[in-house]
């Protein structure tokens, strides 16, 4: 279960103007996994929503972990995340660009950790390298993952990708998801740092 701050003067929503409404869209997770995850599929499920959601309300398609690779980009000084080439090879700019050309809005996912939880390279540290690349490439929506989080406590590691998400806000405003599965008392701050935030571990179906 997710819980979606209100814009009141102290939230984060009135910061970042999003989430004023419920956030209607798709994850690739429970569809894809990882090992399924690829560029082929995520067009296809772009296609299927335009033509059968969108119309409802349902703008996001995101695209959750495993989208990018074990290790950061070291041949750059920035060191920022690089996209699996094998699984999206015409690259994650291509994905979003396709997703606004359709008129709805693209997601990424990332951790607020060493690495994600399926153990690709993770955020924690790079929060500004990561939220200025995101505002270029044009990411709407991010879920900000828990895992390999290194003890740090979750309102530090939350709080500083937030703040680097507004330093890109006149660039692109990201409607900003935490999930630290509703440990660290975040329902007492987590209006303060994000959009929406999860109140629950995993739920398993099954």
């Amino acid at each position: 279960m997710t819980t979606v701050a209100q814009p009141t003067l102290d939230s984060y929503a009135a910061l970042n103007r999003q989430g004023l409404t419920p956030p209607m869209g798709w994850s690739s997770w429970d569809a894809f996994g990882c090992d399924n995850l690829n560029e082929k599929n995520i067009m296809d499920q772009m296609d299927t929503m335009k033509s059968n959601l969108n119309s409802a309300g349902y703008e996001y398609l995101i695209i959750d972990d495993c989208w990018m690779t074990a290790h950061r980009d070291v041949t750059h000084q920035s060191e920022s995340l690089k996209f699996d080439e094998n699984k999206f090879p015409d690259g994650i700019q291509a994905v979003a660009d396709a997703t606004h050309d359709m008129g709805m809005k693209f997601g990424i996912y990332a951790s607020a950790g060493t690495s994600t939880c399926a153990r690709k390279a993770g955020s924690l540290g790079f929060e500004e390298t990561d939220a200025s690349d995101w505002a270029r490439t044009g990411v709407d929506y991010l879920k900000y993952d828990n895992c390999h989080n290194e003890g740090i406590p979750a309102k530090k590691r939350y709080g500083d990708m937030s703040k680097a998400l507004l330093q890109n806000v006149d660039v692109r405003p990201v409607y900003y998801s935490i999930v630290n599965w509703g440990n660290e008392d975040i329902t007492e701050w987590g209006y303060t740092v994000a959009n929406s935030w999860r109140t629950t571990p995993d739920l398993i179906i099954g």
